[in-house]
């Protein structure tokens, strides 16, 4: 299996963030450490598999579990009589939650090298997520649609993430029309292309719209 070094905090952050909604208490719940065979270890949680893996260069730690999860692998790894501080990579089977949500809060305790498979790094879709403005303070001039692209496209280039990247906008509010592709119909747009890993990562917030964009008509509605 090919693996490449692959960092991106947000769509760790992202990742994490989604889990919760799907936690069973089996999947958080600890488990004593042990070794497995000869430099392997478990570390996981009751239902959900974490690997130790000692090497004189560095321990290795793959599958990081539920968000909740990650401070129980800490816990383990010390029980074992290692020390977290020398985990040097992390990685995961594959790019399910349930194996992936704790490594946003592992690579933060440890600053281990993050390394994903190079299947799963082909599906991801990185969809960055501006809030909106209504479609006529653009048309009269407002510079803030551009001021999204230059940031939209500033990340990008920064980031050289080599991912499949789309920018959409969010927040409509009232029957106008706000700027285009909703966060809602590039999700939609995806979705029919069989998309399977889809991070929404939100880029700007727009305060002051309502005083912006015209008055409030006092019903949630800008008119």
């Amino acid at each position: 299996m090919t693996m490449r070094p692959f960092q991106i905090l947000a769509f760790l952050l992202v990742l994490s963030a989604t889990a919760f909604a799907f936690q069973n208490e089996e999947w958080t719940r600890p488990f004593p450490p042990f070794r497995m065979i000869g430099n392997i270890y478990w570390v996981g949680s009751y239902d959900l598999a974490s690997y130790l893996i000692n090497t004189q260069e560095g321990n290795i730690i793959v599958n990081t579990g539920m968000i909740g999860t990650a401070q129980q692998i800490r816990k383990s790894v010390e029980q074992l009589g290692f020390k977290l501080a020398d985990t040097k990579i992390l990685t995961a089977t594959h790019g399910h939650f349930d194996h992936a949500a704790g490594m946003a809060e592992l690579k933060r305790l440890t600053g281990a090298k993050l390394i994903v498979p190079e299947q799963d790094r082909g599906k991801i879709n990185l969809v960055f997520s501006a809030h909106g403005t209504p479609m006529k303070l653009v048309q009269s001039g407002d510079p803030y649609q551009q001021q999204i692209i230059r940031t939209y496209e500033a990340v990008i280039a920064a980031g050289k993430f080599g991912l499949r990247h789309h920018l959409c906008y969010q927040s409509k509010v009232g029957p106008q029309r706000w700027l285009e592709p909703s966060l809602t119909g590039t999700i939609e747009r995806l979705a029919a292309e069989k998309a399977t890993h889809v991070i929404a990562i939100p880029i700007a917030l727009r305060f002051g719209q309502r005083a912006r964009s015209g008055k409030s008509s006092g019903t949630g509605q800008i008119e």
